[in-house]
């Protein structure tokens, strides 16, 4: 658990998973028994060894993770914790069943009841300190002042647990990047909500039979021949697209000879997909799959078109980034595009609500007329937009609202969090948002980085 104030010594002290992966390198990660477990270890050694671990935390001068069999309140009594900037902690639970099966699952020691009894005794511990003091205090390490955490101010308002009992590793890694990002960054680091409350436009989820109706607002193959000629000038072979919607670039690049494959977060579009690539005979192949965590690997190239990347906060698009690099070869590309938070003017804006207000007509004889108004949050970099759709067909109509919000960059900004994700920027320039041409009065932008 942290105070995440960027420039000031912070860590982080949990229970139980590595999340170096997931971090990227943002902050260091530490496991405790790193310091050496010797035979017999007990609560002396183990309160003696957590004041060498914030010793070692304080000197270093950085944020830091530190996990294992960690107990707040002799972390608390240790002489250097009044050294600390702040300190946040998360204990990582389980049911008792399952956690005797993963102890059983590793050979290793701890498969019995005391291990339960210890379990149980930590659970209240970290929410009510004057809990059984007994069991850490009988025989302690004289080196800690239990006083400080006697009083009751001194205890942390809450504990964060997190119930692994469901979870895959990579779930749990997932949960507690999420709890540091969110609930321990200052709000001047911090996006101040979640990606799922930025919503999504209505043909996502709700009409998902609708994401292709005709329009001329959509230029998809002027789009697709600039993505191409970017792969073509790389000499790129395999793509995977992490947002493939239904296909539109997926079907293209594969009827062009790239060896490419799409996913997407919604099942719905991804079976569309699939009955479209039937339907034309092409050979590609799809796959549910979130950005963030999908994992297939083996890729020259990842691409994400639309201003997808926009339908994840700022944290949970770096996660996106550094599971990217996971997916691409070494050298590999990444390609995307997303609006220009320094080119959404006023005026901009307006146009471009006008251009989205348009009518249309589907393959089953349904009239979608949408009326759009946009605004923005030029602090967070929160594009806003309302629709108001109606739907019109065989004499009735159903109106419906819809509000999505957007992430959107500066340049700069997207330089930063690439280069400190793993990725070099080979290639950035202002773009035409409906074509992707090269245009310096556009307000997309269209980025190449390269991995390493």
């Amino acid at each position: 658990m942290i105070l995440m104030i960027s420039v000031c010594r912070k860590v982080l002290i949990t229970s139980g998973v590595s999340l170096a992966d997931v971090l990227g390198g943002d902050i260091n990660v530490y496991d405790f028994d790193d310091i050496g477990v010797p035979e017999g270890a007990d609560n002396k050694w183990r309160q003696e060894s957590s004041e060498k671990w914030l010793e070692k935390l304080v000197n270093d001068g950085e944020d830091a993770c530190l996990l294992g069999q960690i107990v707040l309140g002799e972390i608390m009594a240790c002489p250097s914790f009044a050294k600390l900037d702040g300190i946040s902690f998360c204990l990582l639970d389980v049911s008792d069943f399952e956690r005797i099966q993963r102890l059983k699952k590793r050979n290793t020691y701890g498969a019995d009841q005391n291990m339960l009894n210890w379990a149980a005794w930590l659970r209240m511990h970290h929410q009510n300190p004057a809990w059984g003091q007994h069991v850490i205090k009988d025989g302690a390490w004289d080196g800690l002042d239990f006083s400080v955490w006697d009083k009751e101010a001194h205890w942390p308002e809450s504990v964060t647990i997190i119930d692994t009992t469901d979870l895959s590793i990579s779930e749990v890694a997932k949960q507690v990047a999420q709890w540091i990002y969110s609930d321990n960054m200052p709000d001047s680091e911090r996006s101040t909500m979640s990606s799922e409350e930025l919503g999504l436009p209505i043909f996502y989820q709700e009409f998902p039979e609708y994401f292709d109706t005709p329009s001329d607002i959509y230029l998809t193959n002027d789009k697709n021949e600039v993505i191409e000629s970017l792969l073509q000038k790389y000499a790129i072979k395999s793509v995977l697209d992490m947002a493939c919607g239904t296909g539109a670039q997926v079907l293209y690049l594969a009827e062009k000879g790239y060896t490419v494959i799409g996913a997407d977060f919604s099942p719905q579009l991804v079976k569309i997909a699939r009955d479209k690539a039937k339907q034309q005979n092409i050979s590609a192949w799809f796959t549910d799959g979130d950005m963030r965590e999908l994992s297939i690997s083996g890729f020259d190239a990842v691409i994400t078109i639309d201003n997808a990347i926009g339908h994840l906060v700022k944290s949970d698009f770096e996660l996106a980034i550094r599971n990217i690099v996971n997916n691409l070869n070494d050298g590999g590309l990444y390609i995307f595009d997303i609006l220009n938070l320094d080119a959404m003017t006023d005026d901009v804006i307006k146009a471009d609500s006008e251009r989205m207000t348009d009518k249309r007509i589907t393959a089953d004889g349904t009239t979608i007329i949408n009326i759009r108004s946009s605004t923005i949050d030029r602090d967070d970099g929160y594009l806003i937009s309302e629709n108001n759709f109606t739907f019109q067909k065989d004499g009735k109509e159903k109106k419906v609202k819809n509000k999505s919000i957007l992430q959107i960059y500066t340049m700069d900004e997207l330089r930063n969090i690439l280069s400190n994700n793993g990725f070099q920027v080979l290639e950035q320039y202002k773009a035409d948002a409906y074509t992707f041409a090269a245009d310096d009065s556009g307000y997309s932008i269209i980025t190449v980085a390269k991995k390493g």
